[in-house]
């Protein structure tokens, strides 16, 4: 490995433990419907015959744009998790713009093996072996399965589906596990895919261990020359690792028994409660609250409550799409005013909203005969304290967390 890539190896995991988040992105023009640009049309499809991932189902989605004629092979772009980022809208855009060429998406989800009773049990997911696994499979299931299968697709309007096989016309993304996915299949197939679109990629040992990695670093033979600048390099490359996993280890073992003290507290509320919350991240600037409060322990601390099966947490661990989520239809509801609280919410109408939802749903329930739970209200970190007073705070936590209960009228 070359002192070059060794240093900008060495940058991009000190950057991991330096750079500040954002969330104040805006999507462009480009991702919203234009006036007067033709719409391609999308459609949905099931796969269910793999061979090389035996036993799986998946949902797929295959975009057209309205410019697109058989006569030519299109370009092609995959894209793992099924669609994101409003990338018809964008192509279409982008295609009327001539920006980029007419080119068809073929939008995959991963593959799931479904349960023997839908009732009693959830599909077992197969993101993890698919994505996050080294090897060629996927990419062996991209090309000699799926977009054979996408080939054999004929329009409502007659036309036959036509994809390029030049790699030049090709491009695979996705996001977190999705975009080591496509980076994976790139790099075992680059004839067949020269163009990667990663996004907050998952480029870490999901299903290696840290072990084999460094075996793999230290194999790495040094060219003489520059023997000794390759040698600083990579040792820097290894504090890099050292002190990100040390920072990490810190802020959680300061927050284990903050963790425990949460969880119990939670689990004594009232049998049959629904919890909601939300949660003000801290200032982006304070790296060590930053690393603390974006782990899974403090943003999700409802889900505590739900471990024992005596509450229902409304936020939850799993990810659409990527982890299985089922809910009684009787707690949907809950989980839908849950879904539409921000990332970070640091107002106090926000706050107040998430009352005033819960509230209207508690009083709909009681007055045609629907479930009326004890229902809680978690606010984690709040910029000041008494923050929904008049209301009175039914219980504080270490976190600081403040518990409000809503009740019906």
């Amino acid at each position: 490995m070359s002192p070059t890539r060794l240093l900008l190896l060495a940058f991009s995991l000190l950057s991991t433990v330096l750079a500040p988040a954002a969330d104040d992105y805006q999507p462009g023009p480009d991702s919203k419907p234009q006036d007067g640009v033709p719409k391609g049309d999308v459609m949905k499809f099931e796969f269910k015959n793999s061979k090389i991932f035996p036993g799986t189902v998946r949902d797929y989605w295959v975009y057209v744009p309205k410019q697109y004629t058989p006569d030519k092979p299109a370009c092609v772009h995959v894209n793992q998790d099924g669609i994101q980022n409003q990338a018809p809208v964008v192509f279409d855009n982008l295609i009327a713009k001539k920006e980029i060429p007419v080119l068809i998406g073929i939008f995959v989800m991963h593959g799931r093996v479904p349960a023997r009773d839908g009732t009693t049990a959830l599909d077992r997911y197969n993101r993890s072996v698919e994505y996050d696994g080294l090897g060629d499979n996927y990419a062996r299931f991209i090309l000699e399965e799926l977009l054979p299968q996408v080939e054999k697709i004929v329009l409502p309007d007659g036309r036959a589906i036509h994809l390029s096989h030049n790699g030049n016309d090709r491009s695979i993304g996705g996001s977190s596990s999705g975009a080591i996915a496509a980076f994976t299949a790139a790099w075992e197939r680059p004839e067949a895919f020269s163009r990667v679109f990663s996004t907050i990629g998952t480029y870490v040992d999901q299903r290696i261990p840290v072990v084999a990695a460094m075996i793999g670093l230290i194999s790495i033979r040094i060219p003489t020359p520059d023997r000794l600048i390759s040698k600083l390099l990579l040792m820097a490359v290894f504090c890099c690792i050292a002190v990100k996993q040390l920072a990490l280890t810190s802020a959680w073992a300061n927050s284990s028994r903050t963790l425990s003290e949460v969880a119990l507290r939670l689990q004594a509320l009232p049998a049959g409660s629904v919890l909601l919350q939300a949660d003000c991240d801290p200032d982006v600037h304070n790296l060590r609250a930053v690393y603390t409060a974006r782990q899974i322990p403090l943003r999700h601390a409802a889900s505590y409550a739900a471990f024992d099966g005596q509450h229902f947490a409304a936020v939850g661990f799993a990810i659409p799409g990527q982890q299985p989520i089922k809910v009684r239809a009787e707690y949907q509801p809950f989980k839908d005013i849950q879904d539409q609280v921000p990332g970070s919410v640091c107002f106090v109408e926000g706050y107040r909203r998430l009352v005033e939802q819960s509230l209207k749903l508690l009083d709909s329930n009681k007055a045609n005969g629907g479930i009326v739970p004890p229902l809680f209200v978690l606010l984690i970190r709040p910029p000041h304290a008494g923050l929904l007073q008049p209301i009175p705070i039914y219980a504080e936590l270490p976190g600081p967390i403040e518990i409000y209960q809503v009740q019906a009228h």
